[in-house]
């Protein structure tokens, strides 16, 4: 016996359940995580270095060498890291707009309030700004 179909409240429920919204869903939070990531800081870095630690006589051994410790911190200057953060924040706009569905509520068209009807039939012509199939 076949089953009855699901009701269209039902279907729209389950619409965060399809594979194509999870991945949009996931694609909006890695945008988002990467925005958050742009505001940050670059990593200081700590580097050590000896030299001359290979002579011979009274001038070999790690005691007699020439020794290096070096702090740095890079500084972004010129703008460098608002327009970083700039990029990153409109690409998670985006993202987020791509990404997850906005709720379908009844008697709103699953398409996303896309219709055909007689007007939206006519194809698209260069030079033309609408669809609109009787010209003026």
């Amino acid at each position: 016996m076949a089953q009855a179909a699901p009701s269209y409240d039902t279907l729209l429920e389950r619409l965060d359940q399809l594979p194509g919204t999870r991945v949009g869903t996931a694609l909006a939070e890695a945008a988002d995580a990467r925005a958050d990531q742009a505001r940050a800081l670059p990593n200081p870095s700590l580097s050590y270095s000896a030299e001359n630690a290979w002579g011979t006589g009274s001038y070999g051994g790690m005691g007699k060498a020439d020794t290096v410790l070096t702090l740095s911190q890079p500084l972004e200057v010129w703008g460098q890291r608002g327009a970083r953060v700039r990029a990153a924040r409109a690409e998670a706009q985006a993202a987020n707009l791509r990404g997850a569905p906005k709720p379908q509520r009844r008697g709103q068209p699953a398409g996303g309030g896309l219709r055909t009807g007689g007007k939206c039939t006519a194809p698209l012509r260069p030079g033309r700004r609408s669809a609109d199939p009787h010209p003026r």
